[in-house]
């Protein structure tokens, strides 16, 4: 998977400032985001590197 722009946070970011969201609320909910992402993200990749073993 590559992160391209339009994608994830960057979406987000432009969304925030296209809704004039506050930035607070915006910031939250791009860091939980970014956190549930990478918790799928670790656990691919270490049942992927389970299954190679």
């Amino acid at each position: 998977m590559i992160p391209l722009p339009g994608t994830g946070v960057y979406a987000g970011s432009i969304a925030t400032y296209l809704f004039k969201i506050e930035k607070q609320k915006a910031f939250w909910a791009n860091t939980i985001g970014i956190f549930f992402s990478s918790v799928i993200i670790w656990s691919a990749t270490l049942a992927s590197m389970k299954g190679m073993s």
